[in-house]
């Protein structure tokens, strides 16, 4: 009986990096990774290992860390620019607008509550990082440009002058972002529906009670 073939061991193909999704991966974990562990304290190492891929992927995509986290920084405000857009689109009183506004992070909380995360590490890095700072700074300025037709909406009493129009528009930033800071302290997802309504109460908006 002819003995059979001894079985040779090939050498396996390194998994593929450069697979189309990899760039996409890369940003997902980088939200991931960002967020939680923030911008100085992530190495290329740990994106790379949270997306599956290996280093030659990430700098053939972005330029360096830096890069990669812009683009999961735009990721990040992407879907809720959109959503705030939609639920303000057709409102023409302050009112209204603002009400649906609310209505939207409460929604936008629900589902994508991680992005709360990766919200405040965008904010904490922006100011104190100019590697980052170019790259940030367009996508900043269209948020902020959001509340700005918001705040043009605003009555007259409210915003009796271009100044006053201005600190009004800053102000609703600082009221959505305190709510998505908020979000990462609470210790049930469902207590930021009861935050909210509150922030309603106080701006003299209806609270669906």
């Amino acid at each position: 009986m002819a003995k059979a073939a001894p079985v040779v061991a090939r050498r396996g193909r390194p998994p593929r990096s450069d697979a189309p999704d990899g760039r996409a991966r890369l940003i997902a974990a980088a939200r991931d990774v960002f967020g939680s562990q923030g911008y100085g304290s992530t190495t290329v190492q740990d994106l790379v290992k949270a997306a599956g891929v290996n280093p030659p992927t990430l700098y053939h995509h972005f330029d360096g860390k830096a890069g990669l986290f812009v683009a999961a920084a735009e990721d990040a405000y992407a879907p809720v620019l959109s959503r705030f857009q939609e639920a303000v689109a057709g409102e023409t009183e302050f009112a209204a607008a603002l009400e649906a506004l609310l209505s939207a992070a409460v929604t936008l909380m629900d589902t994508e509550r991680a992005l709360a995360r990766m919200f405040m590490v965008i904010q904490f890095e922006y100011p104190r990082r100019p590697e980052l700072r170019d790259g940030l700074r367009p996508l900043l300025r269209t948020y902020r440009e959001f509340f700005d037709s918001l705040a043009a909406l605003a009555p007259d009493s409210l915003a009796p002058t271009p100044r006053a129009r201005i600190d009004l528009s800053r102000a609703l930033v600082t009221i959505l972002t305190g709510l998505n800071n908020e979000a990462l302290l609470l210790p049930n997802a469902r207590d930021f529906a009861g935050l909210v309504r509150s922030t309603r109460a106080l701006l003299g908006l209806p609270t669906g009670d």
